[in-house]
Formats: C-alpha cells, sequence, structure tokens
C-alpha cells in the first residue's frame, strides 16, 4: 500500500500512500477475499447492501 501501486477492488481508483483501506470480501460470501479496497468503499458497500429493498 505504501508504494500507491494497488488499486481498490471497489472502484478502481489507487489506495494512496497512508490512506485508510480495509481487506474486502465479497457481499455474498464473505468466505471470498475480493482484495483491499478504500476504507469508505468497503464501508458504503456494506451500507448499501443492509438497507437493499426487495
Amino acid at each position: 500500500m505504501e508504494s500507491g501501486a494497488v488499486n481498490c477492488a471497489r472502484c478502481g481508483q489507487p489506495i494512496q500512500p497512508g490512506q485508510p483501506w480495509h481487506l474486502d470480501h465479497d457481499d455474498t460470501d464473505r468466505s471470498k477475499y475480493i482484495g483491499p479496497s478504500h476504507t469508505r468503499c468497503n464501508l458504503s458497500a456494506a451500507g448499501k447492501a443492509s438497507h437493499k429493498y426487495d
């Protein structure tokens, strides 16, 4: 991460050195790792998933 050469698994943008990030998992199967994600991208996806309306 400190090199700035890793892209977010959610938005595809670089994760900048010092920027908060999470080890991110698949939204439907938590046993599947999708890669590093910006903290904001990961939390946003979780929030959207928890507020889905069918």
